[in-house]
């Protein structure tokens, strides 16, 4: 792959892993992550 296709992909996933942990803080206590243990 090209290296701006590297440097997509990465950007990419940086955002996707800032928005998850972003839902996750703002999750209710019940979300998922608490039911399945990952407290």
């Amino acid at each position: 792959m090209r290296a701006a296709q590297v440097d997509a992909i990465s950007a990419m996933r940086r955002a996707e892993r800032a928005t998850w942990l972003d839902d996750a803080a703002l999750s209710p206590p019940w979300a998922p992550g608490v039911a399945f243990g990952c407290e």
